[in-house]
This record gives C-alpha cells, structure tokens and sequence, in this order.
C-alpha cells in the first residue's frame, strides 16, 4: 500500500511539471495571442458538452459495479461494465457527432466576441477536438473499473501522457502550422486513455 501511495504521488508530481512545462511553452510561444484563446475554448467546448456524462460516470460506477457484484457475483459485474461501455460509446459517439455538426453555435455561445479568421480558427480546432471525446467517456468507466481492481497507478498516468504529447505538438505547432496543437490534443486525448483501456 505505502509502495502505490508512493508510485502516486511520484506520478503525480512529474504530471505537474509536465504540465508546468507545457504551460511555460505556451506562454511563450503564443502567449495572449489569438492562438492561446482558441486552445482554451477548443478544450472546454467539448468539456462542458461531456461534463454531465463524466461526472455521473466518476461518481456512480464504482458503487454500482460494488452493488452488483455483492448481489449478483463477479460475473454480472462485468457484464454490467462490459454494457454500460457499449451504451456509453453509443452516447458519446452522437454526442461528438453532433458538436461536430454544431461546433459553430457552439462556438458562438461560450466565445461571442470571435469572430473572423479567429472565429473559424475555433471552430475547426473544436471540431478536432471533439473526435477524440468519445475515449474519454470510455475512459471514465474503465478508471472506475482499475480503481475497484485495486489499480491506481495507470488512471494516475493520464494527466502526464497527455502533458507530455501536448509538449510535442506544441513545439511541432512553432516550427510547423498552429493545427498542429489541435492534432496534439486529439492525439493527447486518444493516448491517455489507451493508457486506460490496454
């Protein structure tokens, strides 16, 4: 126990000075430009579109997968988590599917002063980044799933996956086109919770 509190917090840590790292890029390769802005609302479009799904799912799954196995057995359990994923990945899917129909409404709600190349920029990078939403309501499930196996390590090693590949694509982005950040979080999005799922 004292081992994986530490592996913990060891991940954690490096997670942070990822992610430190790749705010100090940011910082100073677009700074408060336009390009800064459209990351921002490119992250927390699809964010506020899957936060309810998200949420009910971190909070609800362990105990009900708990429930069952106390009631049902080991094997109902899994049945259970096996068609809560393909009923998740139905939602999410139409969910990305239809941001990605919407993204400029979308873009418009949370960002009205746009407009403009900056404007179109946002809608694109949302776009982009909406493909990779549907890995992270899968995400959230199996999240739940390691924790009940007692795995704690891989779920903590999302945030550090995901800094580091943003690191990468932000310095491809200076030398290369500014999609390249918004391929860095569709990329990002997908590996960190491959981490999960393998």
């Amino acid at each position: 126990m004292k081992y994986t509190a530490l592996i913990l917090m060891l991940t954690s840590v490096i997670s942070r000075i990822f992610g430190f790292i790749r705010e100090i890029l940011m910082s100073n390769y677009y700074g408060t430009s336009q390009i800064a802005d459209v990351v921002v609302i490119a992250l927390a479009v699809p964010t506020v579109i899957f936060a309810f799904l998200f949420s009910s799912l971190n909070t609800s799954f362990i105990p009900a997968y708990n429930n069952i196995k106390i009631n049902s057995g080991s094997n109902e359990a899994e049945r259970f988590t096996s068609n809560l994923s393909n009923v998740v990945m139905v939602i999410s899917i139409a969910l990305c599917l239809l941001g990605i129909l919407f993204a400029e409404p979308l873009v418009f709600a949370m960002a009205s002063g746009f407009s403009g190349e900056k404007f179109e920029i946002t809608v694109n990078f949302v776009r982009i980044a909406f493909i990779g939403c549907t890995f992270n309501s899968i995400a959230a499930i199996f999240s739940g799933y390691l924790n009940v196996k007692g795995s704690y390590v891989l779920p903590s090693l999302r945030l550090g996956v995901q800094n580091v590949i943003l690191i990468i694509f932000t310095l491809l982005s200076v030398r290369t086109n500014v999609y390249m950040l918004a391929i860095g979080i569709l990329v990002s999005t997908i590996f960190q919770n491959i981490v999960i799922v393998l």
